[in-house]
């Protein structure tokens, strides 16, 4: 497996993304945001490049009957 070298901001959006999953479910972008002390449009270039390029994250949609639908939640993508 090839190591990657995340800029200081994927390195907290990951974490928070990783602490959310965690603690209960997939994180939606606002959560995400705050957890990794940035803007929501920050953490959104973030998880662009999470997402695409680097392969890190997932996007979620299922949507939760209990729950508003806020958007896609963000999960650690699982590997093999």
């Amino acid at each position: 497996m090839t190591e990657v070298e995340l800029t200081e901001r994927e390195q907290r959006v990951l974490e928070a993304v990783t602490a959310l999953e965690a603690e209960r479910h997939a994180g939606w972008l606002s959560q995400v945001a705050d957890r990794a002390g940035q803007t929501e449009e920050e953490t959104r270039r973030v998880l662009s490049r999470l997402l695409g390029e680097l392969d890190l994250v997932q996007e979620v949609r299922e949507p939760r009957e209990d729950e508003p639908d806020l958007g896609p939640r963000y999960r650690p993508k699982t590997r093999p």
